[in-house]
């Protein structure tokens, strides 16, 4: 999980991208090295109802967050689309994962 300075610094990465709703992040447990985090980065977008570059769209914001993103540990990048609702509310359910929201609580 981001320590309090790495959440500061994720949260202004993220208020760059008009589009992000929510931002959850999650250390994965992996049967080997264990001692190597490796985090899930799960970002929830605003959509349009059949918005035709979606996909695309989403794909460009996850390249983006790879190559750019300065985590301390590996990690990979979900754009939660419908089938992913199962991870997504797994995600939600682990405590301190929100590390960012366009709405205030």
């Amino acid at each position: 999980m981001p320590r309090p300075n790495e959440r500061e610094y994720l949260q202004e990465i993220f208020q760059l991208f008009a589009k992000i709703s929510y931002v959850y992040i999650v250390r994965k447990r992996v049967q080997y090295f264990e001692y190597l985090p490796f985090l899930a980065v799960g970002i929830e977008m605003a959509t349009s109802v059949l918005n035709s570059g979606e996909a695309e769209e989403k794909l460009e914001l996850a390249m983006w967050m790879k190559h750019n993103l300065g985590l301390p540990h590996e990690f990979c990048v979900i754009t939660f689309e419908l089938g992913s609702k199962a991870l997504k509310e797994n995600m939600k359910a682990v405590p301190g994962s929100l590390v960012y929201s366009t709405f205030k609580k």
